[in-house]
């Protein structure tokens, strides 16, 4: 049986500088209290504050997704029992509730992806204006492209750390069972909506889509309890359960609003987001999708001039095709290769520079505002890089001439589109392709290379490679933003530059729908390579295309791209997760965990009598931080607590909860109290303890059957139930009485799986 130790079973933190929380040792029954801070003027506490040394998004713990089913649980569920189960439609309250919180999401994600869109399309359009007419500005861009960088990672690493990246892993981490502090509050999701803008108006090869499923997610956790405004939200919504749900709908709603995609944003939550899904879940997921998708068409499209269901979504991939070449299917195998060979080297590139920024910021950053001016310079380096390599390599590049069609029949629409094609240096009757193709905005430039405008392979070519590295350079920085756009946008690059090559040039078979549909290609084979998503990616592009057409070329390049990439490199997300050590438990088992046993991770637990006094409770709770204790039985027995028979399990909030209102008299206040205890929501902080001899019954909130294995398991099947069911805890008990032999928590199993 393994040894005690003195750590948190319940909390993680990251090997990060300056995170001490949560070191104080177990062993020590009275904490030192620490000497009262200095007071400050306002001004300055409020500095004080923002800059504080412990970090929101370092901490990681662990969530109820079992239901906890205990004798008060079941007491405060039967006030929201209706007399007659079906009372308004044939549904009850709970369930009305549920469904109006559903449509609420759904319409206000939608409402948040097309103010983001609208807010980015105007820094892009200003910029274009700005600096897109004459090379002597480049100095000028740089400029105002590293200012946007630096307040928008300045923002996220000081006000609201959670907010970086895309946001993906921590909604994948948190519909897991892990809870990312920080990373669902108010302040992430000003920071998050405002820094994306930010960041993608500033020409980073970052996409909004990410951060619109995190924002989709926050949404979801705001509607129900997620901010201090619980006391109009029914009480049944207090709960781990309903919130992991209503995250994972907002994570659907987001994704479909940005690709105008209902039925891909419910397989993305399904496949690569959620841990945890049911029928009636996919139901309401379809329904929040499609709202959302609606309110962005028509508050894009003015309410009142809504006239066409069409161009659905933010990112367009443009329209049907039905010419088809059969030559298409062929390629899809070698754009598939490709495509998985430039995934894994993606993964694995990124993971080295993920590395090597921990260790930087192991080594060098001593304090929190050394950390915050790190980051912030390292985003606008990455900034301006990528402006200066594109607008360098723009200016050595010749320019286009403006007209409609060149002699064999090629359309050059997009040189006479005012709103797309830049001068940067040309004559009045020229414009550069390469400056056009970076100063748009990026759905813009999809669509036209799906539609097959006439660029040049060479410029195709340069894009996709610069946008490719600079992508590599710039993802993993403070800066909020995601990667489907950007990756859609190499994608569609090289597979047009490929399409428009010599030898495609003078076939005679291979026909110019078909070389417009090699761009979809080399979209699809890049975004598989890199993330491994199969199902909701051919679904996400054919609503995207409309073009059911393509549906085979599609599903081959991306079976051949996910093949070689997991040949490669593991998935994108799962490195991330791996790289901000985040406790996350896979569905399939191991296969190593067949020949270990529950013995070989448990821990010793500290335990708690059914019958027991408030002194003894309030020491247990101020002596260690664990999140459960097993109880056992209070009747006659052996001296030794951990050796009488295991009773139930109960939560440490609920405890709190019992001795903060151990004195009031007041039986609704303690059920109010337990009802919202143990739930992943803003938590009123209680009041001193009580303590003394006073008796403490546990019986009434502890779970009296508790999911039990022996320590002899097979740890391959102890990981099974514990990943299944989604628990918190896993006791282990004795053959021999039933006493309590050890407890197994996410820590534990997480170790075993890295180590």
């Amino acid at each position: 049986m393994a040894s005690a130790n003195n750590e948190d079973r319940e909390t993680f933190y990251s090997p990060l500088p300056g995170n001490r929380a949560g070191s104080d040792d177990e062993d020590e029954v009275e904490p030192i209290t620490p000497p009262p801070p200095p007071q400050y003027p306002r001004a300055l506490e409020l500095v004080r504050t923002i800059l504080r040394e412990e970090t929101s998004e370092d901490g990681f713990g662990s969530l109820n997704y079992d239901p906890f089913t205990s004798d008060a649980s079941l007491s405060e569920a039967r006030k929201y029992t209706p007399a007659k189960k079906r009372i308004l439609l044939g549904y009850s309250g709970r369930t009305f509730w549920r469904w109006a919180v559903t449509a609420a999401l759904g319409i206000v994600t939608g409402c948040v992806a097309v103010a983001l869109s609208q807010l980015t399309n105007a820094i892009v359009a200003h910029r274009r204006a700005r600096f897109g007419g004459d090379p002597g500005t480049m100095r000028s861009c740089i400029l105002f492209d590293c200012l946007l960088a630096c307040l928008a990672a300045g923002a996220t690493t000081l006000l609201a750390p959670g907010a970086a990246g895309s946001g993906i892993p921590v909604v994948k981490a948190y519909l897991n069972g892990v809870r990312v502090r920080g990373c669902l509050s108010p302040k992430c999701f000003l920071v998050k909506f405002f820094g994306t803008a930010m960041a993608v108006g500033a020409g980073a090869s970052l996409g909004p889509e990410g951060p619109l499923v995190h924002l989709g997610a926050m949404a979801g956790s705001f509607l129900t309890g997620g901010v201090r405004l619980r006391q109009t939200m029914p009480s049944f919504f207090r709960t781990d359960i309903d919130r992991r749900d209503f995250l994972s709908l907002g994570s659907a709603c987001g994704f479909a609003a940005a690709f105008g995609a209902p039925v891909g944003g419910v397989l993305f939550a399904l496949e690569e987001a959620s841990s945890f899904w049911d029928d009636k879940l996919l139901w309401r997921g379809l329904v929040a999708s499609s709202l959302a998708v609606f309110a962005a068409l028509a508050l894009d499209h003015g309410i009142i001039g809504l006239t066409k269901l069409s161009h659905y979504g933010l990112i367009s991939l443009g329209g049907s095709d039905p010419n088809v070449s059969v030559e298409l299917l062929v390629l899809a195998i070698p754009a598939g290769l490709v495509g998985g060979i430039l995934g894994g080297f993606f993964v694995r590139a990124w993971a080295l520079l993920e590395r090597i920024r921990r260790l930087i910021a192991e080594r060098s950053y001593s304090s929190r505002p050394w950390r915050v001016g790190a980051r912030t310079a390292e985003a606008a380096f990455g900034v301006g890089i990528t402006t200066l390599a594109f607008l360098a390599v723009a200016k050595t590049t010749g320019c286009v001439q403006i007209h409609e069609e060149d002699s064999e029949g090629r359309s050059h629409a997009w040189t006479t589109d005012s709103s797309f094609a830049v001068r940067f240096g040309c004559d009045d009757d020229e414009v550069n392709e390469l400056a056009s193709l970076w100063f748009a905005p990026r759905e813009n430039v999809i669509k036209k290379i799906l539609a097959g405008g006439a660029f040049s392979a060479s410029s195709l070519f340069y894009c996709g490679c610069l946008a490719f590295a600079t992508l590599l350079l710039v993802f993993g920085t403070a800066l909020p933003g995601g990667l489907f756009l950007p990756l859609i946008y190499c994608g569609a690059c090289l597979g047009g530059a490929a399409a428009r090559s010599t030898k495609f040039e003078n076939s005679k078979r291979f026909q110019a729908p078909a070389q417009r549909h090699l761009g979809v290609l080399g979209a699809v084979a890049l975004l598989a390579g890199v993330q491994r998503t199969t199902v909701s990616l051919v679904v996400i592009v054919l609503e995207g295309t409309g073009n059911v057409h393509m549906l085979l070329p599609i599903v081959a390049t991306t079976v051949v791209a996910r093949f070689v990439g997991n040949l490669l490199s593991r998935g994108f997300y799962e490195v991330a997760l791996h790289s901000k050590n985040i406790p996350f438990l896979e569905k399939h088992v191991p296969s190593n965990f067949d020949r270990k046993f529950v013995a070989d991770v448990m821990k010793v637990p500290v335990v708690l009598t059914r019958l027991t006094t408030a002194s003894a409770a309030s020491e247990v709770l101020h002596a260690c931080s664990h999140g459960a204790f097993p109880v056992v039985s209070s009747d006659e027995g052996p001296e030794d607590p951990s050796k009488r028979p295991l009773a139930g399990l109960v939560l440490r909030e609920h405890v709190a909860a019992l001795l903060a209102h151990r004195r009031d008299g007041r039986d609704d206040r303690r059920d109010r109290a337990l009802s919202s205890a143990g739930w992943d929501g803003p938590q009123t902080p209680p009041r001193r303890l009580a303590s003394g001899p006073q008796p403490l019954d546990l019986g009434p909130v502890m779970v009296r059957s508790p999911y039990v294995v022996y320590a002899d398991c097979p740890l391959s099947r102890a990981y099974r139930l514990f990943v299944t069911m989604g628990l918190r805890h896993l006791v282990v008990v004795s053959h021999e009485d039933n006493s309590v032999a050890g407890v197994v928590t996410r820590a534990d199993l997480a170790g075993c799986l890295h180590s």
